[in-house]
């Protein structure tokens, strides 16, 4: 696709984690706008952006701004009551839509970009020419209430929730993490990524209410883009640990009835990794190719300890190994580390066949 005969791409209400998208259009010399409901928010987001994009700046604009017919509007669901036009593309889970309408897709992990099947069944192809234009590398997502990533992401909330309630710190699990090869760490992942948006795909899983999340979304500890998230980014500059954070951790816990206790890095590891697992046991389950998954797992969680990647290390583990590890830190940490479906029958799941 050449920049003369491409069309505007609009991003509405895109957030922080469409950064790489845009810079991937934008140095392809397609003509991106950012577009937000009001002047207040978009210079908030204008400043993030700005923090974050590599090379040129797209183009700020607010509700009242009006785009050729040709543009591709792609658009958050809490943007659809005001963009100007119907999105070619919907920031959005669950997956149901179908055939030509908009797409459903996720660019947190961008260049590789879970669409739903509507894309490839009949979606508009100047939709299909932007994307191949930025180098993007589409997985097309099975049916289901989220996105695969996004249940390998909420893996990692649920679990995080867990181990900070037993008393690890933000920073003990990302340092024990990163030691063992995860890059980056979960915490530092989701403040790169956003705690709003880290949120939102909770919800939209159904999950339990995460009392510390929301508590610091509530806050506005949003992530590095706004400075103060997991950590502290005094100036714009590097992760700095917080202290107020882990006291209102243990207030969390306290309210929550928990008794806070040493977790250490070995058990940090372990535990992670096991959860990790049981998540893509459930999603091969529905047929992803193992080497997507293991994409996946690497470009949603930070992981990178094996070469060979996580389902290689999974069907080495075994299945009766993995479902009596599960068991056992189930016991100790709770739900997060539930069986999955696949483990409690008494066949091989597909994983370990």
């Amino acid at each position: 696709m050449n920049a003369t005969d491409s069309p505007q791409v609009v991003l509405c209400e895109a957030g922080a984690g469409a950064a790489p998208f845009m810079d991937a259009l934008l140095a392809n010399g397609i003509l991106v706008t950012v577009q937000e409901e009001n002047a207040a928010t978009l210079e908030r987001v204008a400043d993030g952006l700005k923090g974050r994009l590599e090379g040129p700046l797209p183009e700020f604009v607010d509700s009242s701004a009006r785009f050729a017919s040709d543009a591709i509007v792609i658009a958050a669901p809490s943007a659809l009551g005001w963009v100007p036009r119907s999105p070619a593309a919907v920031l959005a889970e669950p997956i149901t839509v179908r055939g030509a309408g908009p797409v459903h897709l996720d660019l947190s992990a961008f260049p590789l970009v879970e669409l739903s099947a509507g894309l490839r069944d009949g979606a508009a192809g100047e939709f299909r020419a932007i994307l191949a234009a930025s180098g993007a590398q589409i997985l097309s997502a099975p049916a289901g209430s989220l996105f695969p990533g996004s249940r390998l992401q909420n893996r990692m909330v649920a679990m995080v929730e867990a181990m900070l309630m037993a008393g690890a710190a933000p920073w003990d699990i990302d340092e024990a993490l990163e030691a063992a090869g995860w890059s980056p760490g979960p915490l530092a992942l989701q403040d790169v990524q956003g705690l709003d948006g880290t949120l939102a795909r909770w919800r939209a899983g159904a999950g339990h209410r995460h009392t510390i999340l929301e508590r610091m979304v509530q806050e506005g500890r949003l992530g590095r883009a706004v400075g103060v998230g997991w950590y502290r980014y005094p100036g714009g500059g590097g992760a700095v640990i917080d202290p107020l954070l882990e006291d209102m951790i243990e207030e969390e816990a306290r309210f929550a009835g928990h008794r806070r206790g040493e977790v250490t890095a070995p058990c940090i590891v372990h535990a992670v990794t096991l959860g990790m697992m049981a998540e893509i046991v459930e999603i091969a389950e529905a047929g992803m190719a193992e080497r997507m998954l293991d994409q996946l797992v690497c470009a949603k969680t930070g992981y990178g300890p094996s070469g060979k990647g996580l389902c290689a290390e999974a069907k080495r583990m075994g299945q009766a190994e993995m479902a009596g590890a599960l068991a056992a830190l189930r016991g100790r940490f709770g739900p997060a580390w539930e069986l999955p479906s696949a483990l409690r029958s008494t066949g091989k799941a597909r994983l370990f066949r």
